[in-house]
């Protein structure tokens, strides 16, 4: 049954569009996913229809007169058009003698491996890929920013780095929901060469930040929460615009283990720490957090080699965190994660264990929304540019990012 939800305002854009339950429907893509920027009103003259082809293109991409914004203070970053280019975005504008990539929609790829991929899978598995991916698919680029904006980070002392409290930008202009990623990404397809432009720079400040991660190469491992495109509906051709659909993003439900690109929030001398960390799917490219349980300590039972035994860290009903500094906490195995009511981490307690990939059982309890990494230790103090009182990140507002 399909219902009618509102789409969400980027930077001044308005688009009414019609959405289903399992996404929304853009008249203005192709048949690839590529956006077709419409001709808006300026402080020159429209042409009379006579003029020339040239004349009308130029007009195109000449900047609308709109409220002032921050972002058009800066100009768009040349090395990223290099980049997306190495990476086949082979498609690009000038706007206000700016060029920048021209949109795709991600989810849209023709090589998705699964129903619910959010893209095609990842060529070379690295860092720089997937900033080639936040940067010209306006779908993955807020995916990325909202699972940004629901982290923290830990410093060796046990401080915590709040991500959205020194990065305000992130509620500014992008949704805090992942349901809402689909909606933001219609509005900047749909929007004028202006619009799009400021939208491309938006998305170059979501890459710049993730470029301050430490690549920590490929790895297998563990979720505790990833996102993907919603399986409601999965199976469903929308015959009226097959190609041109943006599916719905969610949280998924299921945990499992698989292969990954790892990056890491890590300063120089710190050690690393599995709380800091960020997994990107490299079959799909989906955004996730990693299982970071405890390791067990083994204690021998007898002074000849007969055998040992597996003595956990914290009691029956409690999960561990692993501290830098060699020791750990523990609190109870039902998080109260304050975004995140009901989650449990894969393995934290055997209520969610981490299955291989791609199948696997649905955590226990409702599927959580959002994300906030677990608690620090007792000790410390957040850190940022505004500093709360307590150890820990404050709940998530929730919001679709656009107060």
């Amino acid at each position: 049954m399909n219902r009618k939800v509102g789409l969400v305002p980027l930077s001044g854009l308005v688009l009414a569009a019609a959405l289903t339950l399992t996404g929304c429907s853009v008249p203005g893509l192709g048949d690839n996913g590529v956006s077709a920027p419409t001709s808006t009103s300026s402080a020159t003259p429209t042409p009379h229809s006579t003029s020339s082809a040239a004349d009308k293109k130029a007009a195109n991409n000449l900047a609308t007169v709109k409220a002032p914004s921050i972002l058009d203070d800066w100009s768009y970053p040349a090395r990223y058009v290099t980049l997306t280019q190495h990476y086949s975005y082979a498609t690009h504008k000038a706007v206000n003698k700016q060029t920048f990539p021209v949109f795709q929609i991600g989810s849209l790829g023709s090589k998705t491996i699964w129903p619910d991929s959010v893209r095609d899978p990842m060529t070379d598995k690295s860092p720089e890929e997937v900033v080639a991916h936040v940067l010209a698919e306006p779908d993955y680029c807020a995916q990325i920013a909202v699972g940004l904006y629901n982290t923290s980070w830990v410093t060796p002392n046990g401080a915590v780095i709040v991500v959205k409290t020194d990065n305000p930008w992130l509620k500014k202009w992008f949704p805090t929901d992942i349901s809402k990623v689909n909606d933001w990404a219609a509005a900047a397809m749909a929007g004028d060469s202006q619009d799009q432009l400021r939208t491309a720079k938006e998305c170059a400040l979501v890459g710049a930040l993730f470029e301050q991660l430490t690549d920590k190469g490929v790895q297998t491992r563990s979720t505790s929460l990833n996102y993907h495109i919603a399986t409601e509906g999965a199976d469903t051709i929308n015959a009226a615009n097959p190609f041109g659909t943006i599916r719905e993003f969610t949280l998924n439900p299921f945990q499992y283990t698989g292969e990954f690109e790892v990056v890491e929030f890590q300063l120089k001398g710190w050690p690393s720490n599995c709380n800091n960390q960020i997994l990107i799917n490299t079959g799909d490219g989906r955004f996730a957090r990693p299982d970071c349980t405890p390791p067990t300590t083994t204690k021998s039972n007898c002074t000849t080699s007969c055998g040992t035994t597996t003595t956990p860290l914290c009691k029956v009903g409690e999960i561990g965190t692993w501290w830098p500094n060699g020791t750990h906490t523990c609190k109870s195995s039902v998080l109260t994660d304050p975004s995140h009511q009901g989650h449990v981490p894969a393995g934290g307690s055997g209520h969610a264990p981490a299955q291989s990939d791609p199948v696997g059982k649905p955590a226990a309890g409702k599927p959580p929304t959002t994300y906030t990494v677990p608690s620090a230790p007792a000790a410390g103090t957040p850190v940022g540019s505004t500093p709360t009182p307590g150890n820990t990140p404050g709940s998530n507002e929730g919001g679709d990012g656009l107060n």
